[in-house]
């Protein structure tokens, strides 16, 4: 099968989209398909290979409320790539400029296609980068998912990770089908290098700590700032903990200001970005004994289930996707409430018992995210539409054959 993805965001940006649809990407190669990708040229983009998978990167510029995000732009380039490669399907990721394209080419190739419902743009974690608060939340919200319902409805189909994103979808009237496939990882081929691993936990003086592990975007959306603030309580029960912090992103500055502030700059580590590759080589997820994330905005993040592969209670929001991830294997607590997640954290940290019963349950619900269910589940899904595309065309010859006699 010949695939072509049309991706708003891709590497070198690092998120949980773009490491799942890169572990999606190499398991099609892998099983013999033909894969091209478009997404918007940025810094870095020249020395992003995947073997097998060819890679075109558009002209793009600077989305200007969030600068390390490109914003992609027609290319000649485009149309004659695509026309010798001849793809079976499209495959859409974000309802971008990138994304756009693909459903534009979609309709006048007459080829079927599939758009990914990831994020939620809409709401108000998001709107808040744009500075729109209070009066005009609502406004925003109500424009946002008219034009995501307009986006989505051109497709096909529809895919989302979560059960709770479909509900939500159905709930504003989005006309396409859609189909619930989970995010995936694959990390069976990734080894442990000790040597990477002694040296990450020498620089930052892990040694002998109770490890919390955040891994993200580290920007205003992702709620880092519950985190930070329960670590005052955190520290007090457990004198040996550290909050490690791995990502990048716009409020890397001011948390980092947060944890001065409250005196606890000690307890928590700032470690910068790392691919998700090199998180596994240098056994961060393995360093941990419990994994956080405060966002209310997250549909089902990658991170999670990285974490869970490696056996991690979780302690997340009671938001959206993640009240289908965290079950006996953590705990929900209030997005809001720090003193709320400063006890959760510290329960598990101090009962070695709890621990190791929440860290056997990730890794036995950690099964439902593999690669091999992901890819099998889109790949019937692609072959489904194509058939239907073969059957109209058979059916359209008929009746043709029926109007001429």
């Amino acid at each position: 099968m010949k695939i072509v993805v049309f991706a708003d965001i891709f590497f070198p940006h690092i998120d949980g989209v773009t490491n799942s649809l890169v572990h999606l990407i190499k398991e099609y190669e892998r099983l013999g398909h033909k894969v091209l990708v478009f997404a918007p040229k940025a810094k870095g983009s020249k020395g992003v290979k995947i073997k097998g998978v060819k890679l075109i990167f558009l002209p793009s510029i600077p989305v200007v409320v969030y600068p390390d995000l490109m914003l992609g732009m027609f290319s000649r380039e485009l149309f004659s790539v695509l026309r010798k490669f001849s793809p079976d399907i499209v495959h859409v990721i974000g309802p971008g400029s990138v994304g756009s394209m693909g459903l534009f080419y979609s309709k006048i190739a007459n080829v079927k296609s599939v758009a990914a419902f990831h994020g939620y743009i809409m709401e108000p974690e998001y709107l808040s980068l744009l500075g729109i608060k209070n009066h005009g939340v609502k406004v925003a919200q109500k424009i946002l998912w008219s034009l995501a319902k307009t986006f989505y409805d051109r497709a096909d189909a529809v895919v989302t990770p979560s059960i709770f994103v479909k509900n939500d979808l159905l709930s504003h009237d989005f006309s396409s089908p859609i189909s619930v496939i989970r995010n995936a990882v694959n990390f069976s081929n990734v080894e442990l290098e000790k040597d990477q691993q002694q040296e990450f936990i020498k620089k930052y003086s892990l040694l002998k700590s109770k490890v919390v592990l955040y891994v993200g975007r580290v920007s205003l959306e992702k709620n880092i700032e519950i985190l930070i603030k329960s670590f005052v309580t955190v520290v007090k029960k457990v004198p040996d903990s550290k909050l490690l912090i791995v990502g990048a992103g716009p409020d890397l500055e001011r948390l980092q200001k947060l944890a001065s502030d409250l005196n606890i700059d000690k307890q928590v580590i700032f470690s910068g970005e790392l691919k998700n590759l090199d998180l596994v080589k240098k056994g961060i997820f393995k360093l941990a004994k419990v994994f956080v994330t405060a966002s209310h905005s997250e549909v089902q993040p990658v991170s999670v289930i990285e974490a869970m592969n490696f056996g991690l209670p979780i302690v997340a929001a009671h938001s959206r996707g993640l009240v289908e991830m965290v079950q006996e294997n953590g705990y929900l607590a209030d997005g809001d409430n720090s003193d709320e997640f400063a006890n959760k954290i510290s329960k598990i940290l101090l009962d070695d018992k709890l621990q190791k019963e929440m860290s056997k349950n990730s890794i036995q619900l950690v099964k439902d995210y593999s690669i091999a269910n992901s890819a099998k589940q889109h790949l019937e899904l692609y072959s489904k539409l194509i058939s239907q595309k073969k059957e109209r065309r058979s059916v359209g010859k008929y009746l043709k054959s029926k109007i001429n006699i």
